[in-house]
């Protein structure tokens, strides 16, 4: 029985030594009595990274080897594994123009065992001279007598177009980030014509599109009352033609968007007579020269009979008065008088020239 033990025994210990090696291997033991495979393959190496274009970087490697069979390859961008590959070569894409990236490979075997990472191979993508594609569709379309509004349809590029350039005439105008523009401050009754070209992030420019052209209208439209709850039927409010439409040009100036008139945001909040009225419009300098008093029609296009108190859009024209503003035109019947029309409700009068009133000017 003794020996039989010591029999077992030593050819046990015969048989580890013979698969582990006199280390101890204890991977080999596993794969030799256990059936695991947990040997790694080889490091890749000879890793090598060329720039192929401004959005893309080859790779190619030299194959490792492993004790049963190399089954793929993990590829790092940084720290991060971005794809896992089959050959020896591949292609990274997408990427941004004049940038470098660093990448390692790893080899992958059935069991799914990974070598250690590769030496790091770094590369930097092409400069990006591709020229976005021409913008097609221009249209110019008539909004007003000093606008118009224009759109194309958008460019392609092989990183990404960041923008348009607008040309009236020739010239350039604005830049735009989306495929429309609205051109306004023009003069009524007037042909304008306008291209676009794209751009990209490394300010290529395309070809400028075709070229699209349109006519401000020669008349000034009405501007609705302003009301919008119907009190009757076949009242103002159940009819949109020119609803009021106003820009706060940010510099102390409001744009009538339907009339195209340029209005002062504020009046100073003094009363004046008729003449004192005319004096400070034509001597105001609000970005520019050229305001005068309005005509009764112009002062009666921004009262808002939607409102009370004041009837005026306040959020546009703040702190006017509910009170008597002054007009430049003149009562036919009794050149004394001027018309005015009452903030307060809207209301269209006469008064005297000499009494006093509040004025807004325009132009």
């Amino acid at each position: 029985m003794f020996i039989h033990r010591f029999l077992f025994r030593t050819i046990l210990i015969s048989l580890l030594l013979a698969a582990c090696g006199d280390s101890g291997d204890t991977a080999k033991f596993d794969e030799a009595f256990l059936g695991k495979n947990i040997q790694a393959p080889t490091t890749p190496s000879g890793l090598t990274v060329s720039s192929a274009s401004e959005t893309q970087i080859n790779l190619t490697w030299t194959a490792s080897t492993d004790n049963v069979a190399v089954t793929g390859y993990n590829v790092y961008r940084g720290t991060d594994v971005i794809k896992t590959v089959s050959g020896v070569t591949t292609s990274d894409t997408g990427l941004s123009p004049v940038t470098q990236y660093c990448y390692q490979v790893s080899a992958l075997d059935a069991a799914g065992n990974e070598s250690a990472k590769s030496t790091q191979a770094c590369a930097t993508t092409a400069s990006d001279t591709t020229k976005p594609t021409q913008p097609t569709g221009m249209t110019a379309s008539v909004v007003s007598r000093t606008q118009l509004d224009l759109s194309w349809a958008a460019s392609t590029d092989n990183v990404g177009v960041t923008g348009y350039k607008i040309y009236r005439g020739g010239v350039f105008l604005e830049n735009s980030t989306t495929t429309t523009a609205s051109d306004t401050g023009l003069t009524k009754g007037t042909q304008y014509c306008y291209q676009v070209s794209a751009l990209d992030a490394n300010n290529n420019e395309s070809s400028q599109s075709a070229q699209a052209c349109a006519t401000t209208t020669n008349f000034t439209p009405l501007v609705d009352t302003g009301q919008t709850t119907v009190y009757a039927a076949g009242d103002d409010a159940s009819f949109t033609i020119d609803p009021p439409s106003y820009t706060d040009n940010g510099n102390g100036t409001i744009t009538d968007n339907v009339t195209g008139l340029l209005w002062q945001k504020q009046d100073d909040g003094t009363t004046c007579t008729w003449d004192a009225a005319n004096t400070y419009c034509a001597g105001l300098s609000l970005t520019g020269t050229g305001w005068r008093v309005p005509t009764r029609r112009e002062l009666m296009s921004i009262v808002d009979y939607g409102k009370y108190s004041p009837s005026i859009n306040g959020t546009y024209f703040p702190n006017t008065q509910s009170s008597w503003y002054w007009s430049s035109t003149t009562y036919a019947s009794n050149t004394t008088y001027a018309w005015n029309v009452y903030f307060g409700n809207g209301y269209v009068y006469v008064n005297y020239k000499t009494s006093t009133g509040y004025v807004r000017c325009v132009r």
